[in-house]
């Protein structure tokens, strides 16, 4: 091993329908933030979990599998019982830090699973219609971009 090396763990699993699931394991942000060389402009983490008997339910296992946190999973059953909320009425009803229900929220937006239009945070599709589409399509961007930068660099290399 020379110099700093970056380690992005993924592994490729068969998914019900054919699809592919992309399981990241990807601590970057805590060695690019040693460096100073990068910026995180999203970060993710994606689990193929086993559920456990009578432990939970779908909805939650889907959710921890996307590495949403169980106030992401809280806020997002929230919205699911709501027709909308303002980010104020969620943190009135939550009763958590805002700035970590703003995390929450973003992570949530940005993974396709929530929508937001002026203030209001709401849920427009299904769980399972999110995650095949939206999250799907927010997971090929990346993966995508990153090939790009890797193919202009030529080495196929990351980190120095």
């Amino acid at each position: 091993m020379r110099g700093n090396i970056y380690i992005l763990n993924l592994y490729l699993s068969i998914f019900e329908i054919g699809f592919f699931i992309l399981e990241i394991e990807n601590f970057i942000s805590e060695v690019v933030e040693m460096n100073g060389k990068y910026e995180v402009l999203f970060e993710f983490r994606i689990r193929l979990l086993r559920p456990k008997p009578g432990k939970g339910s779908e909805l939650d296992w889907a959710l921890s599998s996307l590495g949403v946190d169980e106030l992401g999973v809280k806020i997002y059953k929230l919205l699911l019982e709501s027709e909308g909320l303002t980010f104020d009425e969620i943190v009135s009803r939550i009763g958590a830090e805002p700035g970590k229900i703003m995390d929450s929220l973003d992570q949530l937006y940005s993974l396709g699973l929530i929508d937001k239009l002026g203030s209001t945070y709401f849920i427009s599709r299904d769980l399972s219609s999110s995650i095949r589409t939206r999250t799907l399509k927010v997971l090929q961007k990346v993966l995508d971009d990153i090939a790009k930068v890797v193919e202009r660099g030529g080495s196929g290399s990351v980190g120095e």
